[in-house]
């Protein structure tokens, strides 16, 4: 899990907002370069690279974006880690309940997905600087696996601007073999038993963790029906690489932001406190400390690469 810069002269995107409430408890401190997504188109380049899959369990997701874990530049380690970011926004449309886009059909199983939009809100120009982030490292991504006319003709994602970015996450996970972990469904990801159905073929393995930030940035586990749009978040994002067919049938490649982590960092009806959220305006200053609730605190973990 990487943080972005805003800008060098300014530091990190998590350091811009009022009060300290981009920074959490649970943050790794940011003082190694494996740390750090390079700002620059150049310097993405040397910090991370495109991998084959040796595994072969999807076929839509063949390729891995990697990135060393004790060095700035590329070269054989053992020490590789999949590329995951945090971005930090406002909430806008969303759903990330688990089954929310899913009937029940066991053939539309790899449909069901989960969303959301991130916004700029109160400070439009973070929003311009982890876009741009996300447009260097789609740039690589492309420049790597398609020819210079191919990517030349590869139309940036009407999903994506500076205005907002979408996340999107795969609810099931296809059964190939022993290797794909158990089923981590909880009853009330499912109060109408829309799985019962579902067969040996889907699974879902892993979910978004959920978090609010409360009393000295500590994350409190909570879940989904906690979040709301306008809500000031942290969204920690893999990069998935998914193989594609263009209307004429030419394969192509989608590069997408797959959430692990979803933190509220200030609840929607708290955030005109804080900000003027027409957009462009100065942040609003407080002194008003949250309330102090019970310490139950949310730990991130590292998407990590193995080739067994």
């Amino acid at each position: 899990m990487a943080y972005i810069y805003f800008s060098v002269e300014k530091g990190l995107v998590r350091d811009q907002w009022p009060i300290g409430l981009g920074r959490l408890s649970i943050d790794p401190q940011p003082n190694e370069f494996h740390l750090l997504v390079p700002s620059t188109f150049d310097g993405i380049c040397e910090w991370a690279f495109v991998k084959i899959d040796p595994r072969g369990r999807d076929a839509a997701r063949r390729f891995l974006y990697l990135h060393n874990s004790s060095s700035g530049y590329i070269h054989p380690s053992q020490n590789l880690l999949e590329v995951s970011a945090r971005f930090q926004g406002f909430l806008g449309d969303f759903n990330v309940n688990t089954l929310w886009n899913w009937k029940g059909d066991s053939s539309r199983a790899y449909k069901a997905s989960q969303f959301i939009r991130l916004e700029g809100g109160a400070r439009p120009d973070l929003m311009q600087a982890q876009f741009k982030v996300y447009s260097n490292m789609r740039a690589t991504i492309l420049r790597t696996l398609l020819s210079n006319a191919d990517v030349e003709n590869a139309a940036q994602s009407t999903k994506m601007s500076e205005e907002g970015m979408i996340f999107e996450r795969r609810v099931f996970t296809k059964v190939h073999d022993a290797a794909v972990g158990p089923s981590v469904l909880h009853p009330s990801d499912d109060p109408t038993g829309l799985t019962a159905n579902l067969g040996n073929d889907w699974r879902i393995t892993s979910k978004i963790a959920f978090g609010r930030r409360i009393s000295g940035g500590v994350v409190e586990r909570c879940n989904a029906n906690n979040f709301s749009k306008g809500d000031l978040v942290d969204i920690t994002a893999r990069v998935e690489i998914v193989s594609i067919h263009t209307s004429g049938g030419v394969p192509s490649f989608e590069v997408r932001l797959s959430p692990t982590h979803l933190i509220r960092l200030c609840q929607a009806k708290d955030c005109s406190h804080y900000f003027d959220m027409r957009g462009g305006g100065p942040a609003k200053t407080s002194s008003t400390p949250a309330p102090v609730i019970e310490n139950h605190e949310l730990i991130f973990e590292e998407p990590t690469y193995s080739d067994q």
